[in-house]
């Protein structure tokens, strides 16, 4: 049962911010904003009394850069892989900073498995049963106040990856899409695709049409390396390409605009196969700690700032699973679940 404490702060929220996710959108930003007041979070301070006990900072050469949850009392820490760098230490709730060792990345999930030398460390206590929206919830952090406060905005979805460019242009041909243009110091020039080269395959999936071709570099990120079959003249050669950003449109150049209005988002805030979506405002280095519910049960771990009032968090059913998979005797070892570093 949800401290009396706590009650009152719900019944606050609801007055301040309108009474629900979707009134909380309608309003302008001093409003949204106001879930993150400090008289607001103080009447929270109860429900993550105990998940900020389990809450570290990660420090990437010396300085704070991510938050870290501790998931296994023998020094075993989940945190967001794609901030680390450098030399890593977590610094931990009773004050100790201790040198932390990388021991793998799920880049599926954007998570990754620290390791510290100490013993009987609080571990975070995962809460049973289905995430409702319009549940509330609290982030923790290192203090003895939430970072903000929130409620559950969008049921458990996946998040697709902004699709990469490989930069040419296209004529069809009965077996294939010839190639017309090559885009100058493209994805496609460095890998070394040429004129009247006619594309064949990508990534062992044949491309005949322009629909096939633009729905499988959908399922690719920017960065990602992909091969592509091509014939050449009357040979089949194969090349790999690095794929590049996709140039913005107007309205996505707004919408990026409109979503840093409260601060930066997250260096990754996209291709996630499950997160919740809850509208607490987070920064990326408050990304990796514990998000509860009103029983200071964990839901899952933020993993990104995505917008103004949207962050994402992966389900604690999916950390469960990948901290296991850490145990397993014989773990995972592919780069859609895991990848030893």
């Amino acid at each position: 049962m949800p401290h009396p404490r706590t009650l009152a702060a719900i019944l606050m929220a609801v007055l301040l911010c309108g009474g629900s996710a979707q009134a909380q959108m309608r309003r302008p930003p001093d409003r949204q904003l106001s879930k993150s007041a400090e008289s607001l979070r103080e009447a929270f301070a109860d429900v993550i009394a105990q998940a900020r006990k389990s809450t570290v900072s990660v420090l990437c050469d010396n300085a704070p850069t991510v938050l870290g949850t501790i998931v296994e009392a023998d020094g075993g820490i989940v945190t967001k892989a794609s901030e680390l760098h450098g030399k890593i230490a977590c610094k931990l709730a009773d004050g100790r900073t201790l040198a932390a060792r990388l021991v793998r990345v799920w880049e599926e999930h954007d998570l990754a498995m620290l390791k510290v030398e100490a013993a009987d460390l609080p571990a975070i206590q995962w809460a049973d049963g289905k995430v409702a929206v319009g549940q509330w919830v609290a982030s923790a952090g290192t203090g003895a106040l939430p970072i903000a406060v929130g409620v559950i905005s969008v049921g458990r979805r996946r998040i697709p990856a902004r699709s990469g460019m490989l930069g040419i242009m296209l004529g069809d041909v009965p077996d294939g899409l010839r190639v017309m243009q090559v885009v100058p110091d493209s994805a496609a020039a460095r890998a070394g695709i040429q004129l009247d080269d006619v594309i064949l395959a990508l990534n062992g999936k044949p491309t005949p049409t322009r629909e096939e071709l633009a729905h499988v570099i959908a399922d690719c990120p920017s960065g990602q390396t992909v091969k592509v079959l091509l014939r050449r003249g009357d040979k089949e050669v194969e090349v790999n390409a690095t794929l590049g950003v996709r140039t913005p449109t107007t309205q996505s150049r707004r919408a990026d605009m409109q979503n840093t209005l409260a601060g930066p988002v997250s260096k990754r805030a996209s291709s996630f196969p499950a997160v919740l979506q809850h509208d607490t405002v987070l920064k990326p280095g408050e990304c990796g700690g514990p998000l509860v519910d009103l029983d200071g049960k964990i839901v899952g771990l933020n993993i990104a700032r995505a917008g103004r009032v949207e962050s994402y968090a992966t389900p604690a059913d999916v950390v469960k699973s990948v901290v296991a998979q850490l145990k397993s005797p014989r773990p995972a070892t592919t780069a859609a679940t895991s990848k030893p570093r």
